[in-house]
């Protein structure tokens, strides 16, 4: 099994102007992240373009008949024969094969994916040929009328069979096109670029139509009702969304900043629970390690954008964030059967924002996730490059996915926390907090942390 790809991840500009500044960047602690990103970007230069409409044909077209209607099927759900019809019940956990027949979000995952490589390759490392394939993907995915998605996601997850006659999809479907986030994140990186004033204002208006469908469809409410993962998801979409689109000029936005604090203020104290960091919606389900990181992950996508959208520190406010995270990884064992290093981006962002716990818990999970037996999922180029936009200003040693790629076994390493129980009491500490630097220092290596600058 080679890398996977990553999660949806909040790029943080303002740390790529900085390092764009610099021209020394490219050297020391970043030149492998630097080298990775032009691997990365290079091989994008023959991707794509990418279109939900490639290759589709019938029965796998919405029920609108328009090729250009994003199609997603409902992943847990299988064909059971009552009476001579085929009916679709829910097996959770159970992943139905032939969802795969549908393309869409593959479709979209890729071209996020490569958007990323050619944007940040254009923007560091200066090839405009970077920028000019990512107008070419951006035109086909989000512009021609021929090729482009409808801004909407009306069949998104769709229950097949005589349940659905309707073939309309549901609230669940829109955490399909959660890489759209991603897109919205990274464009801004083509601003200076010449070409992308050919694609700004329709790309805006295809933006700015998804995010009233978002707000005001049925579809769209019935997933910002919902209480788990999915409303979080939604939430990164909305905002993320709401910030792209904000006027010219303008560094932080109202609406983006308001979506934010109304989830941490309101949503995620239902999501966790207070006295033991346990998401109670996440654990019932089948793979409940990975369900509890899912949700924890969007919850940090929207602390970090949070940082560039005016919001007040929600790090220093939210006591949840820790908390849950000890949770998490107090209950990840060191036999389990899921993917440990699933964890591992979600830990090391908690890690450098609010240190570690007394007993090292964080730590002592990197280190067993570096190290387990699914540790070859976890490295390469991927993952190296995210030292571009965030680094562990805790992390001592160059993370993980700077090591050559290699199938690992189990480390013998003991579990990181003593039991699920201990996630309550995990008291969070900041390893800086025992120098004795002055007060004033002391604010501006807080002050540089939140800006993602390196105190070295």
């Amino acid at each position: 099994m080679g890398p996977k790809k990553p999660e949806i991840e909040y790029i943080h500009l303002r740390r790529l102007a900085e390092l764009r500044q610099n021209k020394n960047a490219s050297k020391g602690e970043y030149q492998e992240a630097y080298e990775s990103l032009r691997k990365l970007a290079q091989g994008s230069l023959k991707k794509g373009p990418f279109s939900i409409t490639t290759g589709k044909c019938a029965p796998h077209i919405a029920a609108s008949g328009d090729p250009r209607d994003f199609l997603s099927y409902a992943p847990y759900w299988w064909p059971e024969e009552k009476q001579g019809k085929v009916a679709y019940v829910r097996r959770d956990g159970k992943r139905n094969p032939d969802c795969s027949d549908v393309k869409d979000q593959s479709q979209l995952e890729a071209l996020a994916e490569n958007l990323i490589y050619l944007c940040l390759g254009y923007y560091l490392l200066g090839k405009p040929e970077y920028a000019a394939h990512a107008i070419t993907l951006i035109d086909t995915f989000f512009v021609s009328n021929d090729t482009r998605m409808n801004p909407h996601v009306n069949y998104g997850q769709v229950v097949r069979g005589i349940n659905n006659p309707t073939g309309i999809g549901r609230g669940e479907g829109i955490i399909s096109t959660r890489f759209l986030a991603t897109v919205a994140n990274i464009l801004p990186l083509l601003k200076d670029y010449e070409g992308y004033n050919t694609v700004l204002h329709p790309v805006h208006l295809w933006f700015t139509d998804y995010l009233r469908w978002l707000l005001e469809s049925p579809i769209g409410q019935e997933e910002a009702a919902m209480k788990n993962n999915h409303h979080t998801f939604y939430i990164v979409q909305v905002a993320v969304i709401q910030q792209f689109l904000r006027p010219e000029g303008q560094v932080y936005c109202e609406s983006a900043k308001k979506t934010i604090e109304n989830y941490y203020n309101k949503m995620l104290p239902t999501q966790i629970d207070a006295k033991t960091g346990n998401q109670p919606l996440e654990v019932t389900r089948t793979r409940p390690f990975h369900y509890l990181e899912f949700n924890l992950h969007g919850a940090i996508y929207l602390a970090e954008l949070g940082l560039d959208a005016g919001c007040c520190n929600v790090y220093q406010q939210q006591k949840l964030i820790p908390l849950a995270t000890t949770f998490m990884v107090g209950f990840c064992k060191e036999d389990t059967k899921e993917n440990m290093t699933e964890g591992i981006r979600t830990v090391e962002i908690v890690k450098s924002r609010y240190g570690d716990t007394k007993d090292q818990c964080y730590a002592k999970f990197l280190e067993m996730a570096r190290n387990c037996k699914d540790a070859d999922t976890y490295c390469g180029p991927k993952q190296a490059i995210s030292r571009l936009w965030f680094r562990d200003e805790n992390e001592t040693q160059l993370p993980t996915p700077q090591r050559e790629c290699k199938p690992s076994i189990s480390s013998k390493t003991n579990n990181t926390c003593n039991s699920t129980n201990s996630a309550g009491g995990g008291e969070v500490i900041n390893e800086n907090d025992n120098n004795n630097d002055s007060k004033g220092n002391k604010a501006k290596a807080i002050f540089n942390k939140v800006l993602h600058r390196s105190t070295r």
